[in-house]
């Protein structure tokens, strides 16, 4: 879901915004992320401190509708920005939104004051939108003696494990689970959070419990199912990796009850073994994604990708922060509010 808006003010302020949805769980509300602005501003020079632009104080507030502006509580105030100088374009990447109480459309009220200038400013109403938006997870892997064979290291368990610290850094994500299948299938880490998770050691808990006979899809897709009945996430993932055909059975469709209750299902084959076509499926019907692992040292990589889109984490080209840390998306998308507070 995204805002579009396009509006002309008295000070030839003119916003594009294009703002991505995102949330944590737990009745605080700490979204958008990713929001930039990008401001044409006449008095720009060359800007090698990315903590602070070289002429001008701004300022970023996302306000309730019945908040003033003039309101000097910092609750409502933007933190952690970045800038990033292109000519006289100035990116300014808005880190840390304010938390509020509950979701809701809110106020921007951004201002830029210049010595020697009138202040600047604008307020649109209800322009951001705070949603309760988290994911749940749940990876179902593949525990059949053939993976032994396939996965002789174990990556498979690292991979989840790195998975679950990848989570532990996203807002987006709210829970995580883990099921293993052979001939039939056990929940090994019940939903809970990523957090919690990682103190779990979860390459150890997955690397104890033996492997067994036979693959089935069937009974580790219906598992899945049961426990996302219980999810109130907006948005529920599992992820299955497999390198076998499903058996002792035929193969009946299990996704479906997942694609009833709005699952989306990223599938992983691992060797030549595995039921390319099925996966291919399961992940089409779902709207999830099918990743191909020609051996297991590609795991640790795609469950990687898998986490860095489910969390919308975006690859960050240019721009680095006084820490030398990676932080201001410019070149890689265009969700942003286009600032123009002078006229020429």
């Amino acid at each position: 879901m995204k805002l579009h808006i396009r509006f002309l003010v008295t000070w030839i302020i003119v916003f594009s915004l294009s703002i991505p949805l995102y949330a944590i769980s737990g009745g605080h509300y700490q979204n958008p992320q990713d929001l930039t602005l990008k401001i044409r501003d006449p008095f720009a020079q060359e800007n090698t401190d990315l903590m602070q632009p070289v002429v001008g104080d701004y300022t970023i507030k996302v306000l309730p509708g019945h908040i003033p502006e003039e309101e000097s509580s910092d609750r409502f105030l933007c933190e952690g920005l970045y800038y990033k100088q292109v000519g006289d374009l100035i990116y300014i990447d808005i880190r840390q939104p304010p938390i509020q109480q509950k979701p809701g459309y809110f106020d921007l009220f951004v201002s830029l004051s210049v010595p020697g200038e009138d202040e600047a400013s604008n307020r649109q109403e209800r322009k951001i939108v705070y949603v309760d938006s988290a994911t749940d997870v749940l990876m179902i892997i593949d525990n059949s003696g053939s993976m032994k064979k396939n996965d002789p290291k174990g990556l498979r368990f690292r991979a989840c494990d790195n998975f679950v610290r990848l989570a532990a850094l996203s807002e987006q994500i709210s829970k995580v689970g883990i099921i293993k299948f052979s001939g039939s299938a056990k929940t090994i880490l019940p939903l809970m959070s990523p957090r919690r998770a990682k103190e779990m050691n979860i390459d150890r808990l997955l690397s104890r419990s033996r492997s067994g006979n036979f693959t089935n899809i069937n009974e580790a897709l219906d598992l899945a199912a049961d426990i996302f009945e219980d999810s109130h996430a907006n948005e529920k993932v599992a992820i299955l990796l497999t390198d076998g055909q499903n058996e002792p059975d035929r193969y009946r469709d299990s996704h479906k009850l997942l694609e009833e209750r709005g699952v989306k299902v990223y599938t992983v084959g691992l060797s030549k073994s595995a039921d390319k076509a099925l996966l291919k499926q399961v992940a089409f019907d779902t709207g999830g994604e099918f990743f191909e692992a020609v051996n297991d040292e590609k795991l640790v990589r795609i469950y990687n990708q898998i986490a860095l889109e489910i969390s919308d984490f975006r690859q960050v080209m240019d721009g680095v922060s006084a820490k030398g840390i990676v932080k201001i998306p410019v070149t890689e998308y265009d969700d942003f509010i286009d600032l123009n507070l002078f006229s020429y």
